[in-house]
């Protein structure tokens, strides 16, 4: 594959906030949900960052991926595994 850009976009188009989410108080930024079972319960005002997915540079022979918030840990696992690569760490899969 090589080297390869992507989703080159840097621009950003949030969805339009709940009254609520720009009221004073925590705001709970989520892209693909994919840890969300993870560590501390979050709380705040969810704001999904799902649609902001993609990676946008990879260099498998560097071992460097740069992927946005809202993109599927899957879909990186599957492009790294074309190169046969993985991640280096990952929490465990407990849900």
């Amino acid at each position: 594959m090589g080297n390869c850009r992507l989703h080159t976009s840097p621009v950003l188009t949030l969805p339009k906030p709940s009254p609520s989410a720009c009221a004073p108080g925590p705001l709970r930024l989520e892209g693909g949900g994919t840890r969300a079972f993870y560590g501390r319960p979050v709380q705040g005002e969810a704001l999904s960052l799902a649609g902001h997915r993609g990676v946008v540079d990879y260099d498998p022979s560097e071992l460097v991926i740069t992927a946005r918030c809202g993109t599927p840990v899957a879909e990186i696992e599957a492009l790294l595994a074309g190169e046969n690569q993985m991640l280096a760490f990952e929490p465990r899969c407990l849900g």
